[in-house]
């Protein structure tokens, strides 16, 4: 890459592909920010976003975008009220979950996302310490890598991959994204983002502390409940996640069964199975 490309205009190279996938292609997007812990990925995802809302949006970052679980991402997705272009982070994934209940939430998140909302055109930021935290079924679906490579003067220096899968092998090719710099395709290996405005980390970290600080209180809630054998709240599915998060937008049983195609009875019934795996509080307070 010459020194003229790389001093280009911060984040130009990610609103590409972004306009690229959700105005060109009509299509939705999914990217993994890595890096181990003060590498510069939260930071550098949040400033993707900022870039991209004042480019697209001439907007601030809308903070309720800013998630912490796959339960956070499913409840903006399935209000149904997101505007083409969306992106959405979840941050920090799989803090709070096991490896394997974070493999089945994660994995049918991005299924949900692709499948069920492909042509909503929205994006979802995933920070990860590392990309082996997804299996190779989950990993196969992502479109974009960004893997932090240095900290310098307030800039996060990322490198770049785009992911392509053979159809019929499964094998995953990574390769650096190409654009028309001035009539050539110039091969764009790393992206520089720079220090989120000062509000939205204040808000990021606020956000942050009181979801660790929830996460404490619900480990020591169970070591008090169940001594030395505590344990965590059993996994839901991904039908009782989308119930779940409907009950909490105060929606009625049938309500929720006309929009899911289901019967009443099966929305009742599941909110029981729901209660019984350790979410009576969630149930109760939004009845």
């Amino acid at each position: 890459m010459s020194d003229e490309i790389e001093i280009l205009n911060e984040g130009i190279f990610l609103n590409k592909i972004l306009e690229d996938r959700f105005y060109g292609k009509n299509q939705n997007l999914l990217m993994a920010y890595i890096g181990k812990t003060g590498s510069g990925k939260s930071w550098g995802c949040l400033r993707g976003m900022e870039n991209w809302y004042k480019y697209k949006f001439n907007s601030d970052v809308p903070k309720e975008n800013i998630c912490f679980n796959p339960e956070s991402v499913m409840n903006r997705i399935v209000n149904g009220k997101l505007p083409k272009g969306t992106i959405l982070t979840m941050e920090e994934a799989g803090i709070s979950m096991s490896s394997l209940d974070f493999q089945a939430k994660i994995a049918k998140l991005f299924n949900y996302i692709i499948q069920s909302f492909r042509n909503l055109n929205i994006g979802l930021f995933v920070n990860l310490p590392y990309l082996s935290m997804l299996n190779k079924t989950t990993r196969i679906l992502l479109h974009y890598t960004m893997k932090t490579q240095e900290i310098k003067n307030n800039n996060c220096y990322f490198k770049i991959h785009q992911l392509q899968v053979n159809q019929e092998t499964g094998k995953v090719y990574r390769h650096a994204p190409r654009f028309n710099i001035d009539g050539v395709m110039e091969k764009i290996d790393q992206i520089r983002l720079g220090k989120p405005s000062k509000d939205l980390i204040d808000y990021y970290e606020a956000e942050k502390s009181k979801f660790v600080t929830g996460l404490g209180k619900e480990v020591l809630a169970g070591i008090k409940a169940q001594g030395s054998q505590f344990q965590f709240r059993r996994p839901l599915t991904f039908r009782q996640q989308e119930i779940l998060a409907l009950h909490k937008q105060r929606l009625k049983q049938e309500e929720i069964a006309e929009k899911l195609g289901i019967t009443q009875g099966a929305v009742s019934g599941t909110l029981k199975l729901i209660e019984r795996k350790g979410y009576f509080n969630e149930i109760e307070a939004f009845s």
